[in-house]
């Protein structure tokens, strides 16, 4: 870890190296899960300060008058639910199973796909 001074650390001619300090944050960068994205997105929000996430995926984060500084690079679940059912729909198949991965963004995107599968028809879920 770098203490207060930056005493510890070496730039690769021997200096010291300069640090600045900024004037605001202008922004951040994350959280990987919805949950967390929520709770940053509801403070930054008080401040004005937009918040970028690479992974959150709950579809109330789509909501731009509670979250209106919050944005993001992956489709919300709901997108990418229906991108699965219709990847079942044009192969041909109505009996599917579903695997997911462990945690909020792999169990969240089977809940969803299994809603829209139901609301939809013609597709049955054998195993979730």
């Amino acid at each position: 870890l770098i203490e207060r001074d930056g005493s510890d650390v070496r730039c690769a001619n021997g200096d010291q190296p300069i640090f600045a300090k900024p004037d605001k944050i202008v922004g951040v960068i994350g959280a990987a899960a919805s949950s967390v994205s929520i709770m940053v997105a509801n403070i930054l929000r008080l401040f004005k300060i937009p918040q970028i996430s690479y992974a959150s995926t709950a579809p109330e984060l789509s909501d731009n008058t509670r979250y209106d500084f919050f944005s993001r690079v992956v489709p919300p679940d709901s997108y990418q639910a229906q991108a699965m059912l219709d990847i079942v729909t044009a192969m041909g198949w109505n009996f599917v199973s579903t695997l997911a991965s462990e945690g909020n963004y792999g169990e969240s995107g089977v809940e969803a796909f299994v809603q829209i599968s139901r609301e939809m028809g013609g597709v049955c879920i054998a195993q979730s």
